[in-house]
């Protein structure tokens, strides 16, 4: 919750802006809970120029791996509860450079999109 009672856009039960419904030219907003999760994908760029150097000396591969660890980390914490992490959301990143693939390695490198709480 944020200060004077208004709901903050990540506490759950969720409310978001979804997405345009082309076919009716309308926003719409969907509730986002265990029952109905949304997804959060993340579409990273490891071609060459991720090698080059930003003005903090890092590569810009690793400010975008620090980016991208910092979110995940955020929306673990926002959806732990005592009971272990809940799966409002699905998580996925998708590489590219000189190939698509998942940007997950290991056991979750099958799969483009994972529930946060598995």
């Amino acid at each position: 919750m944020t200060s004077g009672g208004s709901r903050c856009a990540l506490d759950p039960p969720y409310q978001a802006n979804m997405g345009y419904d082309l076919a009716s030219g309308v926003m719409y907003t969907a509730e986002i809970s265990r029952n109905n999760p949304s997804a959060f994908l993340f579409i990273i760029d490891q071609s060459g120029s991720m090698d080059e150097r930003m003005e903090t000396e890092h590569t810009k591969a690793r400010f975008v791996a620090d980016v991208l660890n910092k979110t995940l980390y955020q929306l673990v914490i926002r959806c732990t509860r005592a009971d272990g992490v809940r799966n409002y959301f699905d998580v996925g990143v998708i590489a590219y450079g000189d190939s698509v693939r998942s940007g997950f390695s290991g056991a979750l490198g099958g799969k483009i999109l994972h529930p946060l709480g598995h």
